[in-house]
């Protein structure tokens, strides 16, 4: 049986005519009824009463015809549901990220989200944490990679935790405290601390300013844009870098570095995926999804 017989039965069904069901169809009246005939073996039941007058419905005829509109209505919905699907794809989506660590998950997330939506248009944009928050909210990016203590205080936006860290510090090889299991506050009193600075604003960042309430105190000269460059200093031995656990799964310098973990009472780093409360679109939606699957075990620590 095929869709097309369902349809040409529903048709003489609705007509009880076969010219005007034939004409209904764009087929000759003798096709209409080589297919009705075709359709009553097939089934072995018989759909239709015929005189030389008038066409009617069988009981078994009524019965079927229920089950044909079903079946027919539920393949257009279907298709239209598939097509509806397909034309979403068929748009795009910007991502923003901030860190040299974000380089290193980012590709495998965007080629698994690509390989599932190819047609969806991704695009990336790299910038400060405060960069890309206010990105998100003038519409520049549908969607960013941050932290809550960036992402809380705009009420606008909406957010998902990936996963979390606490404090650590990351230390050169060399240094006398980097024999240490960890370190406390006492440890780091007197060290030169490195933070990093949004680029539009002299403030700290916000995973600083926890820090910093604790009891840290960092100089203007000591408050770094590129994370790199930080890294890259306390490589060099020239000071100290209070972060995040996460950072462990990435040293660049991991010849030189290392990562000690800070007892400090404060909130843990939760990493986020964020986007405005009102973007309901298809392509975000799939992108959050896959980010919430994503196997971040290895960052939770």
């Amino acid at each position: 049986m095929n869709l097309r017989k369902l349809s040409y039965f529903v048709s003489l069904a609705n007509h009880l005519n076969y010219t005007r069901a034939a004409e209904e169809n764009y087929i000759s009246q003798p096709t209409m009824t080589a297919q009705i005939n075709s359709l009553e073996e097939e089934l072995q039941v018989k759909l239709f009463e015929r005189s030389n007058k008038s066409v009617s419905l069988t009981a078994s005829g009524e019965l079927f015809l229920k089950n044909a509109v079903h079946i027919l209505n539920y393949y257009q919905s279907s298709v239209q549901k598939l097509r509806d699907f397909d034309k979403r794809q068929e748009s795009s989506l910007s991502v923003g990220f901030s860190g040299p660590i974000a380089s290193e998950y980012i590709p495998t997330l965007i080629a698994t989200f690509k390989s599932k939506f190819a047609k969806i248009s991704l695009n990336m944009k790299k910038g400060t944490l405060s960069g890309i928050t206010q990105d998100l909210k003038k519409g520049i990016v549908d969607v960013i990679f941050s932290n809550q203590f960036e992402i809380q205080g705009h009420p606008e936006l909406d957010y998902e935790v990936l996963f979390e860290s606490g404090p650590c510090v990351i230390i050169n090889s060399n240094h006398p405290l980097a024999n240490k299991k960890y370190l406390t506050l006492q440890d780091l009193r007197g060290e030169r601390l490195f933070a990093t600075k949004d680029h539009a604003s002299s403030e700290l960042s916000r995973s600083a300013q926890i820090l910093q309430s604790g009891g840290l105190q960092y100089k203007d000269e000591d408050i770094i844009y590129d994370e790199e460059v930080v890294l890259s200093m306390v490589a060099g031995g020239l000071g100290l870098f209070p972060t995040s656990r996460w950072y462990n799964q990435y040293l660049p310098y991991k010849n030189n570095n290392k990562c000690l973990d800070l007892h400090i009472n404060v909130e843990n780093m939760k990493f986020v995926i964020a986007w405005q409360k009102d973007n309901n679109s298809f392509a975000l939606k799939q992108f959050i999804d896959i980010s919430q699957n994503y196997q971040w075990g290895k960052y939770s620590i």
